[in-house]
């Protein structure tokens, strides 16, 4: 008997072991919280018992922890956790119980549906003339949070590499070429981003003669000419209505009124939004973004949208009313662009015969877009002979002229220029 239950008792030790334990309490009273449900990503682990206490796996590095009454929490993943949550006001918690529905609520969609009557009412495009300028920016780096880490990464695998004695070190060509590559490249990116364009830009309108769009000026870094193709990417809400407020798409997402509230002294709608997907594994209060609605006219005010999946981008745009019309003030977005890894120690664990097996450690790219918009004139007399020629046209491409109009060109920005264009004159 006593060889029977030894084995059993190793098992529950383990399977006890290899858990997570949370408690859950009110921040104010110290009371534990009942039914508060976590998840990993969009995955329900568990709700909490009469004590506040759930026992989970995970692979997950944090949970969200979600309770009624009570402000949603993020926490990291430890043996054993003790979170407080904080209670809600009686305002949040009468909106708390519209959110957690299936269905969009029926105030927001017909806010939204006032939003498109009005669409070009609120539109720029409804004054004579108009013009402004703007400012973009385009960058390629790792995640931001992450820069310091990637940085000590390369600079510990550079002084790594370095140190290789190379007397016995036996290479084919292909794979000197390639070492010689992935050194480049490191040097590349230890002290600057991946890639940085930047461009200015002028926007002119008139009911009497059209549109046109004129390239100030622009630089792209390692790249001594511009790329003519891109000059027409604009990675932006300008003219544009996001997807999610068009009225065909309604269909794929549930729309909530969360808030109303005072933002930049006027009356303002707070609509969350999250993207249908499967009802089982959701999690009721994961929401994909939030649209700002103005009070008074109903114009688009801001519009913020996430990716289900953390770090996997966002984007926000900002518009402001000019003379009772709405131009877009600002946007910041950020959008995945695949990783780099880089193999580390090999495996010790393998087949006989089966090919070597790498660590990795992985860093995620990302695009980076900063859009400004500035300088607009309202109902000028315009001419005809400003838009003649094509609708997109370049003025200057040597980056002369971007300094009166960026705010500031951060170190890191420098050397990334320094570094491109010095590989480009070494390569011509």
């Amino acid at each position: 008997m006593t060889k029977l239950l030894s084995p059993l008792f190793l098992f529950f030790t383990i399977l006890f072991f290899g858990q997570t334990q949370l408690k859950v309490f009110n921040k104010n009273n110290k009371q534990p919280i009942q039914n508060a449900a976590v998840y990993c990503d969009d995955n329900l682990l568990g709700k909490t018992n009469h004590e506040g206490v759930l026992s989970f796996k995970t692979k997950c590095k944090k949970v969200e922890i979600l309770a009624s009454n009570f402000e949603d929490a993020l926490a990291d993943v430890k043996k054993s956790m003790d979170v407080s949550m904080k209670p809600l006001s009686e305002k949040m918690d009468n909106i708390d119980r519209v959110v957690i529905t299936d269905k969009s609520d029926p105030r927001a969609l017909k806010i939204l549906d006032e939003v498109n009557k009005r669409a070009k009412e609120n539109s720029p495009k409804s004054l004579d003339s108009y013009n402004f300028k703007s400012y973009t920016k385009f960058s390629i780096d790792v995640d931001k949070d992450s820069i310091d880490t990637f940085k000590n990464f390369l600079a510990t695998r550079k002084d790594s590499l370095s140190k290789v004695d190379q007397k016995d070190f036996k290479q084919k060509e292909s794979e000197k070429k390639d070492s010689l590559t992935n050194e480049d490249f490191l040097s590349a990116t230890e002290q600057s981003q991946m890639f940085l364009w930047e461009k200015a830009t002028e926007y002119k309108f008139s009911q009497k003669f059209g549109e046109k769009t004129n390239i100030i000026d622009n630089r792209m870094s390692g790249f001594k000419n511009p790329i003519y193709e891109a000059l027409a990417i604009n990675i932006s809400n300008l003219d544009r209505t996001p997807r999610q407020l068009r009225p065909e798409n309604r269909k794929f997402f549930n729309f909530y009124l969360s808030d109303t509230l005072q933002l930049d002294g006027r009356k303002t709608f707070v609509i969350k939004f999250k993207e249908i997907t499967d009802k089982k594994k959701q999690n009721p209060r994961k929401f994909n973004g939030k649209i700002y609605i103005d009070a008074e006219n109903f114009a688009l005010k801001k519009f913020e949208s996430a990716n289900k999946k953390r770090n996997e981008g966002d984007i926000v745009s900002v518009w402001k009313p000019i003379n009772k019309k709405w131009f877009l003030d600002y946007e910041d977005i950020k959008l995945k662009m695949g990783d780099q890894s880089f193999n580390t120690s090999k495996k010790d664990s393998l087949k006989p015969g089966e090919k070597p097996k790498y660590n990795k450690k992985t860093f995620g790219n990302y695009l980076y877009v900063k859009n400004r918009f500035f300088d607009f004139e309202l109902d000028e007399a315009q001419k005809a002979s400003d838009f003649k020629g094509y609708s997109l046209e370049m003025k200057s491409s040597d980056g002369s002229l971007l300094q009166q109009y960026r705010n500031r060109q951060s170190y890191h920005e420098r050397k990334r220029y320094l570094h491109q264009n010095r590989q480009f004159c070494t390569k011509a």
